[in-house]
């Protein structure tokens, strides 16, 4: 059964491998969804979500959801979601803390109360405020003020007073919120990526499982006759016209280049720029994560100085985060780092990873030891047996069976793997990120080459020979130099800070896929040059005898995965385990004004709140030390991988009773 369970896993992973390099969910909104009144400047989102998590969005982006204090601030915000999609909006307006005390998000007085306002006065869980653009169609409630529950649902009222049926609103200015830090030295936090939208504002591409689910539901009827038949190439077409239809507008041209109107969102002008610090997200540096890092780099630069001319500051502190991170590694190689004071790195994609160069270079490999961990790491859930599910079990189970294949495993899938991958890759590579500067960022130097000539083959002087001069500029002349640029920073006495993520292996079909990681990024990666071991290992006897004679143990982690002596900056370096790459909780914020903060270099011993090795306890949303007693709790965040292989491990049960059928016939 080991064999049929390596055979299927490289299946499905076949087909939906490359939908785990689609951009991390990010809110999209139209054009004209802005407007500014008295200062201030309003951004419509028509998207959906509770309006905790509104609240938290509008914050990360600098803002706070919307407030209103006078009938022209009403009308504003008022014609504002007249535009919209949704039937109502979430404002910043709440009674929780005190039933029937209305109060506003930023500690502003909440004197004006609109015209219309339809509020429920008894304790039912309805205690935020949104304003609707219609009330079951009828558009003369346009501006009504209602409370909702978190969720806006009402039981029957779905249609209307549903989760799907409410946008937000969020305001961006000078406001009254109290922050700590707003008279002190301004954070440029650099993003991970964001979404990119098509001239006209609709998405490029759909970023969620729906995309995988298409795929896999028009490509099985073909890869049942691939796989009886042996006849591939009609597979292969169709995974390939339907990636490459819907990646249509997201790529770039053959030179690296947008070519067709696609940007992202996110704008800035120096005259609504804040004038003080307000808190880590105040100067929110967003970007096309396809460019090409040098040239967001001076988009970068000319963000920094009109900041430090807005706040009357000759330096800024810098976080950076994921592909963030070789943003500010371009900035640091291309203008230096005279106005940095702090530079802080989270979960760095800078040097590179393992999951983007090894696919980036084909380098495709199913272990079923990889996949069996990654399937015990996930909670079981029941798959209908469903006629799409039920086609593809026969059909695998036939083939394993006519082939004897059942109890060869790898090479089974290295069979069927080749007779896919050389049909397949280049082509899917080209047409969704192969030609994407900025996600040739994150390979790494052992695939960089292999990879170059994966994707471009023979045509890498010709057809691709611009992109591929812009990918060698920043891998040979950034990437390969950043060490040393660090360390010549924290020479010239820049606080320099890591802060890494662990306890999860990487996607299971790429070599290596055991290393210690955020389920993205190994930590060897994240750190500059930590040592660790396999994600279900610990650190040998040996190893952990050797550093204690050495004086190095106590860079040691208290589970025994990672010793930090071989980092970059031993003595600079947090690990948070227990936390997946793309959540940023709040529970970071303190450490990482700690270290833009702190009377000089904040490190490991500084403080003992924050020491190397700390744990991120979801029941509270905390980070805490790690410990003796919490470093084996694994309390997994959900996401579209753990979700993909709950299904897959549901998949094999499906599997598993149709061989028992065919046995007991």
């Amino acid at each position: 059964m080991r064999g049929s369970r390596k055979v299927i896993s490289l299946l499905l992973c076949m087909t939906l491998m490359f939908s785990f390099l689609l951009p991390a969910f990010s809110v999209s909104a139209i054009e004209e969804d802005t407007a500014t009144f008295g200062g201030h400047t309003y951004q419509r989102f028509d998207e959906s979500m509770s309006w905790k998590d509104a609240k938290a969005y509008c914050e990360d982006l600098g803002g706070y959801l919307a407030t209103i204090t006078s009938a022209a601030e009403q009308e504003a915000v008022k014609e504002l979601i007249a535009k919209g999609t949704k039937a109502q909006y979430w404002l910043g307006g709440t009674d929780e803390d005190s039933l029937n005390s209305w109060q506003w998000v930023t500690g502003e007085a909440f004197t004006y109360w609109a015209d219309t306002v339809t509020f429920e006065t008894h304790d039912n869980g309805e205690y935020y405020l949104h304003m609707q653009r219609h009330n079951w169609g009828n558009e003369d409630y346009l501006g009504y003020w209602n409370n909702a529950n978190n969720e806006n649902h009402i039981d029957g009222e779905e249609d209307f007073y549903g989760p799907e049926q409410i946008g937000f609103v969020c305001e961006f200015g000078d406001s009254e919120m109290p922050v700590e830090n707003n008279t002190k030295m301004p954070i440029v936090y650099i993003i991970g990526r964001t979404g990119i939208v098509k001239a006209d504002g609709s998405p490029t591409i759909e970023e969620n499982t729906n995309f995988i689910t298409d795929v896999v539901e028009e490509a099985i009827p073909l890869l049942k006759d691939a796989i009886l038949k042996d006849e591939w190439d009609p597979y292969c077409d169709a995974i390939y016209n339907q990636v490459a239809s819907r990646y249509e507008a997201y790529r770039l041209n053959n030179e690296g280049e947008v070519d067709n109107g696609t940007h992202n969102l996110w704008t800035w002008d120096e005259k609504t720029l804040p004038g003080r610090q307000g808190d880590i997200f105040t100067y929110r540096f967003e970007y096309d994560a396809r460019k090409d890092p040098c040239v967001i780099a001076d988009d970068l630069n000319e963000y920094i100085e009109a900041i430090k001319a807005k706040t009357g500051y000759d330096k800024v502190n810098l976080i950076s985060r994921c592909l963030g991170c070789n943003i500010a590694a371009a900035y640091l190689t291309e203008y230096g780092y005279d106005s940095i004071e702090t530079n802080i790195m989270f979960a760095s994609a800078a040097m590179g990873y393992d999951f983007v160069g090894q696919l980036f270079a084909g380098k495709i490999s199913f272990h079923a030891d990889s996949i069996n961990y990654y399937l015990d790491e996930s909670d079981s859930f029941e798959l209908d047996d469903s006629e799409v599910a039920t086609e593809l079990a026969k059909a695998t189970v036939a083939y394993a069976q006519n082939k004897g294949l059942l109890d060869v495993g790898t090479a089974a899938a290295d069979l069927i793997y080749n007779k896919v991958s050389g049909k397949i890759f280049q082509r899917l590579m080209v047409a969704t990120y192969g030609t994407s500067p900025g996600y040739w960022a994150m390979v790494n130097d052992e695939n960089y080459e292999d990879a170059k000539q994966a994707v471009f083959g023979d045509e890498i002087d010709t057809t691709y020979k611009v992109l591929v001069e812009k990918i060698d500029n920043y891998h040979y002349n950034i990437m390969n130099t950043l060490k040393d640029t660090l360390k010549k920073m924290e020479a010239d006495g820049v606080k320099m800070n890591i802060i890494c993520k662990y306890g999860f292996q990487t996607p299971p079909f790429i070599e290596g896929s055991r290393k210690l990681s955020d389920n993205r990024i190994e930590v060897s990666a994240q750190s500059f040059g930590a040592t660790t071991a396999d994600t279900n290992k610990t650190l040998s006897w040996c190893y952990l005898n050797k550093a204690k004679k050495n004086g190095t143990d106590k860079y040691i982690s208290p589970d025994k995965k990672i010793d930090s002596s071989t980092a970059l900056f031993p003595d600079s370096t947090w690990y948070i385990k227990n936390i997946k790459h793309n959540p940023f909780y709040d529970c970071f914020n303190p450490l990482m004004l700690a270290m833009c903060y702190s009377d000089g270099q904040m490190t490991i011993d500084s403080n003992e709140n924050w020491p190397q090795y700390l744990y991120y306890d979801d029941s509270n949303d905390t980070c805490v030390p790690l410990t003796s007693e919490n470093m084996n709790t694994e309390n997994y965040t959900d996401n579209i991988f753990s979700a993909f292989f709950r299904l897959l491990k549901a998949f094999f049960a499906l599997i598993t009773e149709k061989l028992k059928q065919i046995t007991v016939v």
